[in-house]
């Protein structure tokens, strides 16, 4: 049984590793769910994940999403020395993804101002591999890492704060804030992003406003705003008018399908009962448009559509939607700003950094 806590991930590695060159797993073989392990080795799936990732790294085993871990060879290849980049990391989705690219814009003008070397590493909508990335940085020599997370559901929320707790370098997380783990944020207001599109619409006229969102679990504070704005003026929520689905499933070569998809849903499920939507992205507030159109409802005629986001494709799209735009050039520099000073030494550096921008009206609403 292994049971010193902090060399646990080291001890997990190198008896898997061992099964492994032994010839007790051999090639194509696939190793026991990381669930499995934890409870074999009496510790986190987190544990676990990270001794994985040193398997990868060793060259012995490849993840796949969802047919996962497998042996893709029995012997270590011989290693090569490690990169000297004294650099910073910056861990993002997709540059594919317009509030990606731009907070990486921010980020990637700060480190030039700082002649500071960058290392940029795009994850796609893999969470393995966003995780495998972090425990990976060590490769190099990167001094710390700035890591625009993704979660896709709750279960990626959990995984994710499992696996930053064990990193050993400096991490700030962009457009995100973490409940119950000590790492430095720069973030955006996402409560008063929500207030504000409600309160846009109601200065508009509406009354009978509904809501809808994906990856419900990490956009709570925009439905609070919400309904905080409702509440504000006397109007009470009707869940029938409220769609927010637990999970996510962006693509980032066509990242109008899902949300047309539950645009669609939306507007079954509201009927002609509700005369405005907040939706918690641009992207949502494109595709209950776009299912509108397909029904007959005319935007913002018979449906007033507020997004949240701020992205350009929205602003120039068929119907440009009104939206909260999120100053995320900003935000880049600034999570920059942050870890160069806690690299550089700097014990006053301030722990969250919280962000706020505002509507921008357009032909939606």
């Amino acid at each position: 049984m292994i049971t010193s806590d902090s060399k646990k991930p080291d001890a997990i590695h190198l008896e898997l590793r061992q099964r492994i060159i032994s010839g007790e797993l051999k090639e194509g073989d696939r190793l026991p769910k990381e669930s499995e392990l934890a409870q074999a080795f009496q510790c986190s799936v987190g544990t676990v994940s990270k001794a994985v990732g040193l398997l990868v790294h060793d060259g012995l085993v490849e993840r796949r999403q969802r047919s996962g871990t497998r042996v893709i060879r029995t012997s270590l290849a011989a290693s090569l020395p490690s990169a000297k980049l004294d650099a910073f990391a910056f861990i993002y989705p997709s540059a594919q993804h317009e509030s990606s690219w731009r907070i990486m814009t921010g980020f990637q003008s700060a480190a030039k101002d700082q002649r500071r070397r960058v290392v940029t590493l795009d994850t796609g909508v893999d969470c393995q591999r966003q995780e495998e990335y972090i425990s990976r940085l060590m490769e190099f020599d990167v001094c710390g890492a700035v890591i625009l997370p993704h979660f896709l559901a709750s279960r990626d929320y959990a995984h994710f704060c499992s696996i930053l707790v064990n990193c050993s370098i400096p991490i700030v997380l962009a457009n995100t804030l973490l409940q119950n783990i000590a790492c430095p944020a720069v973030f955006f207001d996402s409560f008063h992003a929500g207030y504000s599109s409600a309160r846009c619409l109601l200065e508009n006229g509406a009354q009978k406003i509904g809501y809808l969102c994906n990856g419900a679990p990490t956009n709570r504070s925009y439905y609070q705003g919400y309904l905080w704005a409702l509440e504000e003026k006397g109007l009470s929520v009707n869940e029938a008018w409220v769609l927010r689905e637990e999970a996510m499933h962006p693509d980032y070569d066509n990242p109008l399908t899902e949300p047309t998809m539950l645009g669609a849903k939306f507007l079954k499920q509201c009927g002609d009962q509700v005369d405005a939507v907040v939706c918690a992205q641009d992207y949502l507030a494109m595709g209950v448009i776009a299912a509108a159109k397909q029904i007959g409802k005319e935007v913002p005629r018979d449906l007033k559509v507020v997004g949240i986001d701020g992205l350009n494709c929205a602003a120039s799209s068929a119907v440009p939607v009104t939206s909260y735009h999120f100053p995320f050039e900003e935000a880049g520099q600034k999570s920059f700003d942050l870890l160069h000073a806690i690299v550089s030494g700097d014990t006053a550096y301030p722990r969250e950094i919280r962000l706020r921008g505002g509507i921008v009206r357009k032909a939606s609403a």
